[in-house]
């Protein structure tokens, strides 16, 4: 928990984890762009895709077995979620299960949610507005 509560490192590469490297590797094979440690200007995010909003938080077995950890989690959370973005957890051992399998999970995962914010972003209502705009008027001459 110590790199959380760091507001930066001389080299925040240095504290990436093998989990991370594999997964941030499957991502990338993936065409998702994303972020290692990301300093979001409380804590450092394991890995950070801002077009979705989201965060992954790679974690070993205390975070689902310590309740102190597990308030300080939620505590973190909390502040990522009043910038917009959610927090998904992810045990280090379904990366090292599975990462591709894990990786094509999230991509879905991170298409979805882009395609959800440009749906309701102004430019995406525009289209949308504009589309109907043009199929009405197709009838008339």
């Amino acid at each position: 928990m110590t790199h959380q509560k760091t507001p930066f490192y001389a080299n925040p590469q240095e504290k990436v984890t093998s989990q991370a490297q594999r997964l941030s590797k499957a991502l990338n094979d993936l065409r998702v762009k994303h972020e290692l440690e990301y300093f979001d200007g409380y804590k450092h995010i394991d890995i950070a895709i801002p077009s979705a909003k989201l965060y992954l938080e790679l974690e070993g077995t205390q975070h689902a077995f310590n309740p102190k950890q597990m308030i300080a989690d939620d505590e973190r959370d909390k502040h990522s979620h009043k910038d917009g973005f959610d927090t998904k957890r992810i045990a280090n051992v379904w990366i090292d299960k599975d990462v591709d399998r894990l990786a094509a999970s999230i991509a879905i995962l991170v298409r979805k949610r882009e395609n959800e914010r440009n749906q309701y972003s102004l430019t995406g209502i525009a289209k949308s507005v504009f589309k109907k705009l043009s199929q009405t008027l197709e009838g008339f001459e």
